[in-house]
């Protein structure tokens, strides 16, 4: 779960510095190794050739990491600057709060006293009158009513159930919609704005949109989601249609540069042999995934099919989104154990 991490934190500066140091620590060991093999090889052996092209990869993947990490510092001080702003306004304010404080409570004082000299001119009036021989009654006297006017039962338990009605379903609304989790193939398309779809073995799946399509990139959105059921139906389907297709399965940890070739020279020397080129990720930040990616191969995720955590779809479209990759669509597949044991 730490790329996936990764993608959470996407706008967080300490993973992205993290991100930063594990590459430039992985650069120093390709260097390290290929110092090694210059000792005993030519610059043309294709090991040496092998590390100097991922050399070439990583050195690639720190200039965007660099800027995005530069980005949300300047992001960062920003908020600060703006938080030691609103602290400077209320300090300033403090005086003429405790000078209107000062005068409230003198007012107050005031009133009391006041208050009390009425107090004592009605107790000396009432003992004046008794003095004199006045005749002090009570013009109405006090009855203590049989029944409670309010609150009303019947009154008042309508309204309690009518605003819980409505309390709960206007709750129930904003959870569906800003909730954690996503269920369902709808509340997937209304919160990704993309299609979404359940994965059926018996239903071909068809890639819209885009009719010149050579490449198709499965990224799974969460550690064993099916990918391999959706890649092979995708195959199916273009058979059916009179289409070659072929898998590419780089979800182990040795398949991200076979034979010491890159990612995109495999990727493009099987479009030329086929019409269809189906490639398995492990996973959106992985470094096969980084070298895969591109403007012109549509991903389609692949989603467990229980549910579906709105942080990380909301996080791997915004990183679709950023490098301008097509977002082709999102598919609930359910795991396979053939999948689980192969990983």
């Amino acid at each position: 779960m730490e790329d996936a991490q990764s993608v959470l934190d996407i706008f967080d500066p300490v993973p992205r510095l993290r991100r930063v140091n594990d590459l430039l620590s992985r650069i120093s060991e390709l260097e390290t190794q290929r110092t090694r093999l210059l000792e005993t090889r030519l610059e043309t052996d294709r090991d040496v050739v092998a590390l100097t092209q991922s050399i070439s990869n990583l050195e690639g993947q720190l200039v965007p990491l660099g800027r995005a990490y530069s980005t949300a510092l300047q992001r960062q001080r920003s908020e600060i600057e703006g938080q030691l702003g609103t602290m400077a306004a209320q300090l300033n304010q403090f005086p003429g709060d405790a000078q209107m404080s000062g005068r409230l409570v003198r007012e107050v004082k005031r009133l009391g006293l006041t208050y009390a000299a009425l107090q004592t001119q009605l107790v000396e009036a009432r003992l004046s009158a008794i003095a004199e021989g006045g005749d002090i009654r009570e013009l109405d006297e006090a009855t203590v009513p049989k029944k409670v006017a309010f609150p009303d039962p019947v009154i008042t338990t309508a309204a309690g159930l009518g605003a819980g009605l409505v309390i709960g379903m206007l709750l129930a609304l904003v959870v569906g919609s800003h909730g954690r989790y996503l269920e369902g193939p709808a509340a997937i398309e209304r919160a990704a704005g993309v299609p979404a779809l359940r994965f059926d073995p018996r239903t071909p799946l068809l890639m819209s949109g885009r009719s010149a399509i050579r490449t198709v990139l499965l990224i799974p959105l969460e550690i064993g989601a099916g990918t391999l059921r959706v890649a092979e139906r995708l195959a199916d389907t273009a058979l059916a249609r009179g289409q070659s297709a072929t898998i590419l399965d780089l979800t182990a940890p040795a398949a991200a540069a076979p034979l010491g070739a890159s990612v995109g020279g495999l990727i493009s020397r099987l479009e030329q042999e086929h019409s269809l080129v189906i490639v398995r990720l492990p996973g959106m930040m992985a470094d096969s995934t980084a070298a895969a990616l591109s403007d012109d191969r549509p991903v389609l995720l692949v989603a467990p099919s229980r549910r579906v955590s709105r942080r990380d779809l909301t996080g791997a479209l915004e990183t679709l989104r950023r490098l301008d990759v097509p977002c082709a669509g999102i598919v609930l597949s359910e795991t396979e154990s053939r999948e689980l044991s192969a990983g």
